[in-house]
Formats: structure tokens, sequence, C-alpha cells
């Protein structure tokens, strides 16, 4: 029955039953793994990055554009036509600032409520990683998935984190959880390393 369902759903990871034999997945060619307390910003980040990726259509551009215009062009237009060019430079000055900081402010705020809503505890709860030949494993809050490399778009670091990134979604692993800097890089020379080397992906991912 398990096999009759993983084959009539083709998604970019599998989640795992507690209850299977997990024998195949603990190989002697296993790779590296890192055990650490998730962030609730990896979630706001992974979120706000792939909205970047995937573009809005050209009647969502419009509507933007429309409204940007709207507030930052047209509202000082009709001020300087009454004659106030100073209030027309403030408002101008106002919207862009609005636009570029505020905004971006608000959005991630909102996401980090968003998220501290959906997973309580989230941030209190030991997650663990780890990298194997075919793909990543991951373990947080009782549940497990798997994620083939063919299905990790790229990977990307900061300071605090590596990002994974899926299809649409995406996992981090906090740097924290490394007792030593030679551990965090044989975790991601290991990763870039099957990266690269997976069929199915993409070249461009690489750059």
């Amino acid at each position: 029955m398990n096999d009759l369902i993983e084959k009539s759903v083709p998604t970019g990871y599998r989640f795992l039953d507690e209850q299977e034999d997990h024998t195949s997945l603990q190989r002697s060619d296993s790779g590296p793994s890192v055990e650490f307390y998730p962030a609730i910003d990896d979630l706001v980040y992974i979120t706000r990055t792939n909205q970047k990726v995937y573009k809005l259509t050209s009647y969502a551009k419009s509507a933007l554009l429309g409204f940007l215009l709207l507030n930052v062009a047209g509202m000082p237009a009709v001020l300087f036509y009454f004659d106030r060019p100073v209030a027309a430079l403030m408002v101008c000055a106002l919207n862009l600032v609005f636009a570029s900081l505020v905004l971006p402010k608000i959005m991630t705020t909102d996401y980090r409520r968003f998220f501290k809503t959906m997973h309580v505890d989230f941030e209190n709860e030991i997650a663990r990683v780890e990298l194997n030949e075919e793909g990543v494993i991951c373990r947080a809050r009782g549940n497990m998935s798997f994620h083939a490399w063919r299905n990790v778009k790229r990977i990307e670091e900061s300071a605090e984190a590596i990002y994974f990134f899926l299809a649409g979604t995406g996992f981090a692993v906090r740097k924290n959880g490394f007792a030593y800097d030679q551990q965090k890089d044989e975790f991601l020379t290991f990763a870039r390393n099957h990266l690269r080397q997976s069929p199915l992906i993409d070249a461009a991912n690489h750059s």
C-alpha cells in the first residue's frame, strides 16, 4: 500500500512513518549530521526569498506599478499644481521611505507573527538534519521528511544559518549546532558537492 501511495504522488519529498524500517537510510556511507534549535527568522527569510523567485503576473505588476505611481507621483503632482512644492517633496519622500523601508519591515513582522502562531514552541525543540548520498533527512517535532538531492534547488549560507531551498519551500540549519567550524565546513562541502552531482539540477542554480 505504501509503495502505491509513493508512486502516485510525485512530490519533492516524502514523509516517513516512525514505525517503518529505516535501515535503508542508516547506511555506512551516510554523511554528516547536526542537531540544533531552529529559528522563526529562518522561516521568514526562506518565505520572502522564495517570493522573489516566482515572478508576478503582468496584471499584478501593473496593479502594483499603478499604486506606486499614484502614491509617489500622483499626490505630489497635485500639490505642485496647487503651488505647494515643499509639501509635494515631503509627501514624495515619505512615500518612498514607506515603500522601501517601512512596508518590508511590516511584512517581515507579519510573517514572524504568523509562523509563531502556526508553530508553537518551534524554537524550543531540537531539530536534526542528516545528509547522505541520496539526499537530506529532516527530523523535527516528531516528524521526519526526506528530500532527494535533485529536489534541492540551491544552498545559501549566511552568518547564522545554511539554507536549503526546494521548490517553493525550504529549511535551514543553524550554525550554532556545530561544535567547530570544521564540522560546519564538512557539512556544507558535502551538501554542495552532492548538489552539483545531481543530474536533474539546473546548472544555473549553482552560480
